[in-house]
């Protein structure tokens, strides 16, 4: 039986709510100070001027949480952008706001995502790759490879709720933007950035259009690509969730191919009756990107291997595809290259250092750094080690230095199947060729070694990363703190805790749960190891930062302290579990010490 039932007109939240979420996400201290008091006083009026908005009040709080300059404050509260007609533009303005106030680069970033239809789940990965591509990513000299830049510019991202998961919960990979937030990145990048859900000869792309994206085909353009030559100068065409009427697929291909010279990024993603490309793929040389992914290709021209710019090629899906072009070692830029679930290529994978590798060497063709380390992580990911070491020590024979992040996928692949000993042997070999390790080789033996509770190796990795001018970051801290908490080395697992604070080793949005339950944890162990004092410091500092206080360790607290005698302690946790409105419920032996504390 279908019912129908009264709509709930959802409420805007009171100026109080409003100030509780702003300050959770700015990491508002709560300790008393003259600078947080003023601090919290601006605050409020920032919050009075999100007008009950939750999406406001997250963004913004998030943009303040690692400014605590007044000024900076005060600059945000006092902006023109407070001014703009709302009604006018449809955008709210805390969210330009917090527009306004992001670095350069990020602006580029999340205007990028306006290519994308509303409500459409980002992946990370797959995001980072386009930025890549498109040259947003800024190159870093500490040694941070550029997808490690892209992630801490997502994270940036997500901090102040441009991005946010699609689901409840840390679990979910993928990433939707609120439709206001979306609205936004439309109305910045609408001179540049044009998307359409079907692209016919009447679409008017203006001039100054570079980036393009569409679902579909019309019919009408079966015959006449006008649309091309009005936009001879995109450096982007994608096709999102892609729906394809089958009509001179060809002709399109070709047209598009000739016009379009100055492509960047290209994607025939589930462009379901594409079979062939042609010959004059070769003479997009600009093209870093390529993303044939669930086609019907079967085979791939030898000039697809003049594009020696391309970092990405996608061909996951691909399930009629059974060979790579011979002159794969041509392209020397290559990061990234997709080949799951295409199955009939997938067969001769790992046939290939027998097969195309030998009948490369017969014309004479040397294969390159990036086949050889492409091949060793696929072996790795299926466990093959014995293949993945003899293709390194293959490398090592025909003259091919191994760079880091060859090097970096073995450790990987060794450190998974439980020879974190024998990858701190290759990091030994690495560093003697003279390779640093970057952040990835880094936590990749981190993990590896935390996994084998070899602790002790772990620091030493961590230390080693110091020296070298690189900054450890909290999953690192947290792998080897909770390696400390299974030991119950709570004492050295609290050291750890506040080396990351004197750091300012501060959480991304993505690791702000974990970093709550470390704190949690280290707490609780130090309780029940009878090391109050400590705990209470501990306790302290995680107030003072925002960070929530589970009901467990309220529970241990309170019980440790009755039982050493606590007078003054065990009641101010009391008034703070109640005053946070923790369910726990005390045990009643400790109740009674309480009141006779009391």
């Amino acid at each position: 039986m279908v019912q129908t039932f009264q709509a709930y007109s959802l409420q805007q939240l009171s100026d109080e709510d409003c100030w509780s979420v702003f300050a959770n996400h700015a990491c508002f201290s709560q300790e008393k100070s003259t600078q947080n008091m003023d601090l919290e006083k601006i605050g409020k009026e920032i919050v009075r001027k999100c007008k009950g908005l939750p999406l406001a009040a997250q963004s913004l709080g998030g943009l303040l949480r690692r400014k605590r300059d007044i000024r900076d404050w005060n600059n945000l509260l006092n902006s023109n952008i407070w001014e703009i007609d709302e009604k006018e533009s449809k955008i709210i303005p805390a969210l330009r706001i917090s527009y306004h106030y992001l670095p350069p680069y990020l602006k580029r970033c999340f205007v990028y995502c306006c290519l994308y239809p509303k409500d459409y789940k980002f992946d990370e990965e797959g995001l980072i790759l386009l930025w890549m591509a498109e040259d947003l990513l800024q190159p870093r000299k500490n040694g941070k490879t550029l997808e490690e830049v892209g992630y801490e510019y997502f994270n940036d991202l997500a901090s102040i709720f441009f991005f946010q998961r699609s689901r409840s919960g840390n679990s979910s990979r993928r990433f939707v933007m609120h439709d206001l937030v979306h609205d936004l990145a439309t109305l910045i990048g609408a001179e540049f950035y044009f998307r359409t859900e079907e692209l016919g000869k009447e679409t008017n792309i203006g001039n100054k259009t570079r980036h393009l994206s569409f679902n579909n085909l019309s019919e009408l353009m079966a015959d006449n690509f006008e649309i091309f030559d009005r936009a001879k100068y995109l450096r982007t065409v994608l096709t999102i969730d892609f729906r394809h009427t089958p009509f001179n697929h060809e002709k399109e291909l070709c047209i598009i191919l000739l016009n379009l010279k100055c492509l960047r990024v290209l994607s025939f993603q589930r462009y379901e009756y594409l079979n062939a490309l042609p010959n004059s793929i070769g003479e997009l040389i600009h093209l870093r990107y390529l993303d044939l992914s669930s086609t019907t290709i079967k085979t791939l021209p030898e000039s697809l291997c003049n594009l020696y710019n391309l970092q990405t090629f996608k061909l996951c899906g691909c399930f009629q595809l059974t060979k790579l072009p011979n002159g794969m070692q041509k392209l020397v830029n290559l990061r990234y290259l997709d080949i799951r679930f295409t199955l009939k290529l997938e067969d001769i994978r790992f046939t290939l250092k027998l097969g195309a590798f030998r009948e490369m060497s017969e014309k004479g063709l040397s294969p390159s750094v990036v086949c050889y380390t492409s091949l060793i992580h696929g072996m790795c990911q299926s466990n093959n080690l014995d293949e993945a070491i003899g293709l390194l020590e293959d490398m090592t024979r025909n003259g091919i230095e191994p760079n880091v992040f060859t090097y970096s996928s073995l450790m990987d692949g060794l450190c998974k199947c439980g020879h974190s000993s024998h990858a701190m042997e290759l990091l030994e070999v690495m560093v003697r060729k003279r390779h640093l390790p970057n952040m990835v080789t880094y936590s990749t033996l981190i993990n590896g070694l935390c996994k084998e509770s070899k602790l002790r190796e772990a620091v030493e990795i961590l230390d080693r990363m110091r020296l070298q001018g690189l900054k450890p970051n909290v999953e690192m801290y947290g792998k080897i703190i909770s390696g400390l908490c299974a030991a119950c080395s709570y004492q050295e697992a609290a050291n750890f805790v506040n080396e990351m604070v004197l750091g300012d080793i501060s959480p991304t949005r993505a690791t702000w749960s974990f970093q709550v339950r470390m704190h949690n944890k280290v707490v609780q162990g130090l309780c029940n190891n009878i090391d109050p004092p400590r705990a209470f410091q501990l306790y302290l500092s995680m107030r003072t930062r925002a960070i929530s206080v589970e009901n467990g360790t309220f529970d241990c607290l309170v019980k440790c302290f009755c039982k050493r005698g606590n007078l003054h302690k065990a009641p101010r946790v009391l008034e703070e579990m109640i005053f946070d409105e923790a369910s726990t419920i005390i045990d009643l032996t400790f109740s009674l010490q309480m009141v006779d504390i009391l």
